[in-house]
């Protein structure tokens, strides 16, 4: 409903190779947090709240890179060196609404809503402004966090990247459309109508001729009882 407060879900990993994770590698990377909460502001759609979830997860993001560099970092480096070569690690973010990603692709001056114009710019400049940053949609099947926001859904794949084991996930499934008819199928139907209408026609033919004959006979034998009474 309008106005209503929504629920956010977030995890958090470190690995070397982000898209083998996103595919279900999951024994390739190490979960380091997790997050399930109301978003803080009352938001008015679905869309708003994705891109204050996908907002927060960036931020936290940006802290663990920022936070491991400062980790790493040489004894003598300074604090210009720390920031430049941050960026050498990258931040995946990953969503499952397509509407977002595409959004985030649009003006930002083309969203109606105010507050999402707002949080919308502020991920474009996070993903534009941040070097080796990225943000890339993926299936729900394949989500993650989505059980972490909902109640009915199947949370194997939680359960899976919270112990870094391998998760197959499910292929997409196409939609079948209705074949279309061949030439075999209307010859088919073309031979079925026009055999009907034969044997409709013959069956007419013989009804009609019975009855000719029956009314020629009955005729014929009026007359001749009449002929022999006079």
């Amino acid at each position: 409903m309008p106005g209503e407060k929504r629920q956010a879900g977030a995890v958090l990993c470190l690995t070397n190779a982000p898209r083998e994770v996103v595919d279900g590698r999951f024994d390739r990377q190490v979960p380091l947090a997790w997050t399930s909460s109301r978003v803080k502001r009352v938001v008015r759609s679905t869309l708003v709240a994705e891109a204050y979830s996908i907002s927060e997860a960036m931020e936290h993001g940006q802290f663990l890179r920022q936070f491991l560099q400062e980790l790493y970092k040489p004894a003598n480096a300074k604090l210009k060196d720390v920031e430049r070569l941050r960026a050498s690690r990258p931040i995946l973010a990953v969503t499952d609404s397509d509407n977002l990603k595409g959004t985030l692709n649009k003006d930002s001056g083309s969203v109606a809503d105010i507050r999402l114009r707002i949080v919308v710019s502020m991920l474009r400049e996070s993903v534009e402004a941040q070097e080796n940053t990225a943000l890339i949609w993926t299936r729900t099947e394949a989500m993650v966090a989505d059980g972490l926001t909902k109640s009915l859904v199947d949370i194997a794949i939680l359960i899976a990247f919270f112990v870094s084991k391998k998760f197959e996930i499910s292929p997409p499934q196409r939609k079948r459309r209705a074949a279309k008819p061949t030439t075999a199928d209307f010859i088919d139907k073309t031979i079925d109508h026009e055999g009907i209408g034969h044997h409709a026609e013959e069956i007419n033919r013989e009804w009609i001729g019975h009855h000719v004959r029956r009314i020629n006979r009955e005729w014929i034998g009026h007359h001749v009882r009449r002929i022999n009474r006079e």
